[in-house]
């Protein structure tokens, strides 16, 4: 009786394009989410953003919760508990005094 090889050892090359296309995506739906989620998280207002910021920012917004479901309340609590350096100036809104002008003065 003559002994039976099995056809991945017949075919090698075949085999291993086989198993390459069985982990092939089918679409490319996933990369294009990705990349519509990038161009909502990178804005003109953000070009300056880090890869590492970029990253985590596109992981919030794709596994994140809905924003009417999140709670800001923890993450505020936290930041604003964390010590800050004194000889850095705070940023943010700044507070203007409103001036007031007299329309009928003139």
């Amino acid at each position: 009786a003559e002994e039976q090889v099995p056809n991945r050892l017949k075919f090698p090359n075949l085999s291993h394009l086989v198993e390459i296309l069985m982990v092939f995506p089918i679409s490319n739906a996933t990369v294009e989410r990705g990349f519509s989620t990038m161009r909502r998280v990178k804005t003109d207002w953000r070009y300056k953003l880090g890869e590492e910021t970029l990253e985590h920012l596109m992981r919030i917004s794709v596994e994140g919760p809905p924003l009417a479901e999140f709670d800001p309340t923890p993450s505020m609590q936290k930041w604003l508990g964390t010590p800050r350096r004194p000889d850095v100036a705070p940023t943010g809104p700044q507070k203007w005094k409103h001036v007031v002008i007299d329309s009928d003065s003139e």
